[in-house]
């Protein structure tokens, strides 16, 4: 367990506001529950910060080497 909280979304929603309306369009699209939004949203905002990728711009290989450097960042 970790004490690290990086909930980057709740920051990027303010610097980011055209970002997080276009990204609940998609959410609303997909009917994703509330819960399920912050999740995908606060995933979203972490790819790109360790990426720096826009978001919109995000390809499946930059969430795996996302995913993978936060893991091992963790570990």
């Amino acid at each position: 367990m970790t004490d690290i909280d990086l909930r980057l979304g709740m920051v990027a929603r303010g610097h980011c506001p055209d970002t997080y309306a276009w990204f609940l369009e998609a959410a609303e699209r997909l009917r994703l529950q509330h819960a399920d939004v912050s999740l995908q949203w606060n995933a979203l905002m972490k790819a790109t910060a360790v990426t720096g990728v826009a978001p919109q711009r995000l390809t499946d290989h930059d969430f795996a080497t996302a995913r993978d450097e936060i893991v091992t960042a963790y570990a």
